[in-house]
């Protein structure tokens, strides 16, 4: 193989490799966690890796609630928490933790958030 073709091929790995790097750039971000919703408590994991084991705690108050499911094919999750109590969501932080089993980690904290007592709690 001469010089040329050495440097040709090359300059072609160069290019493919750069235009691998920038195709799945964006494509998936860190992991997430969020709250879809505040009573009953449930949150939404998403950008983990597709079927590992996802243990996600809770704290909110005097609470710690921890749950342990499945990321999906496509690397999210859905998990339910439950009520929780006026004084446990209501003036104080709540926090969501998720870890992988592979190590990856999503944080999310809620502050404090001012809440109307109702006839039902």
């Amino acid at each position: 193989m001469s010089n040329a073709q050495v440097s040709t091929l090359a300059a072609a790995l160069a290019l493919a490799l750069a235009l691998t790097t920038v195709a799945g750039a964006g494509t998936a971000g860190p992991p997430t966690v969020r709250f879809v919703r505040m009573t009953p408590a449930k949150v939404r994991g998403a950008q983990f890796i597709p079927s590992e084991s996802v243990r996600v705690t809770l704290r909110a108050g005097s609470v710690k609630r921890v749950r342990t499911t499945r990321a999906s094919a496509s690397g999210g999750f859905t998990v339910d928490f439950g009520l929780l109590r006026e004084k446990d969501r209501c003036g104080v932080a709540m926090t969501l933790t998720a870890v992988g089993g592979h190590g990856d980690r999503a944080t999310y904290r809620l502050p404090p958030r001012g809440c109307t007592t109702t006839a039902t709690e």
